[in-house]
């Protein structure tokens, strides 16, 4: 046993290495650079990085512009999860019901917005509800509805994030439902109809019950993807009208690649990765709980 032991280990360490090397060191730099005031000059000539301490993190404490990203990304993070979660359980159970030489063909044409590219959709989006005579706009004319301006109002440029997050991401969300909802076994929804349960009682009873696990991963993992969205503001609006689309991420991508604050891009990027610690630290404890509440 010992000798496989030590042959395990010298398997293991070329992974180990790699990990250090493209992980471990570039994750212990940006810790660094966070205690720094690295800008552009720093880039060019190092010699004039100077280590400030938690300057970065004190002047981010106060800063009403990275509050407002931070409150525009938990926002979009709380709104729009339960709205993707929703829709993909919804498509997942009607999806169910389709005849099985349909399910093929459905499922790929609602997986078509996962598998598009962010710049794409983001620019098709845009593009679908620009101006008063977008294609949107122009349908709700002619239901007698005026044009909304989409992009140029805060509270509609925020709704429109929302609504574009949601269609990129619901596809992949619906297709581990469906794949769940798969997996169970039909004499459970035999027996419910036996008892006069409704379909929507077979749904709230038994389908999402045994679909919690499949449920909590979702919707931790599409969390943290909706704390770093980024490319849908950034193409659609650049972060306006009046910052209501700066997201964290871009927030961070400003100060990072338009003005060079290096450093204090690092202390926002370290802010994002509590974050996301806390989503992950809450679905490790949800999982203990459900695995205790599993045993007999």
């Amino acid at each position: 046993m010992g000798w496989e032991r030590g042959t395990a280990r010298w398997f293991l360490l070329p992974a180990l290495a790699v990990l250090l090397i493209f992980r471990g060191v570039p994750l212990l730099g940006a810790v660094l650079i966070g205690f720094t005031d690295w800008d552009a000059y720093g880039a060019t000539d190092i010699g004039r990085v100077m280590i400030t301490g938690l300057e970065n993190y004190v002047r981010l404490s106060g800063d009403a512009d990275f509050w407002q990203a931070l409150r525009t990304a938990l926002l979009v993070t709380a709104i729009g999860v339960p709205m993707q979660i929703g829709l993909a359980l919804a498509l997942a159970r009607e999806l169910h019901e389709v005849v099985e030489w349909g399910q093929s063909t459905l499922r790929r044409t609602l997986f078509l917005p996962v598998v598009t590219t962010l710049v794409a959709g983001a620019l098709a989006w845009t593009h679908l509800l620009q101006s008063e005579r977008s294609l949107l706009n122009q349908g709700l004319a002619w239901l007698g509805w005026g044009p909304i301006p989409w992009w140029s109002d805060p509270a509609w440029a925020f709704w429109a994030l929302i609504v574009m997050a949601v269609w990129q991401g619901f596809g992949y969300n619906m297709v581990v439902f469906f794949m769940a909802r798969q997996g169970l076994d039909p004499h459970l929804y035999e027996q419910a109809k036996r008892e006069g349960a409704t379909p929507w009682q077979q749904f709230r009873q038994v389908t999402l019950p045994l679909l919690r696990r499949a449920v909590l991963f979702a919707g931790v993992v599409t969390a943290i993807g909706y704390l770093q969205i980024f490319t849908e503001p950034y193409v659609a609006t650049d972060g306006g009208p009046q910052g209501a689309t700066t997201t964290l991420v871009l927030y961070l991508y400003k100060h990072a690649f338009r003005y060079f604050r290096l450093g204090y891009a690092t202390a926002v990027a370290l802010a994002l990765f509590w974050c996301c610690l806390v989503l992950l630290l809450i679905r490790s404890r949800l999982r203990q709980e459900l695995a205790g509440n599993a045993r007999p």
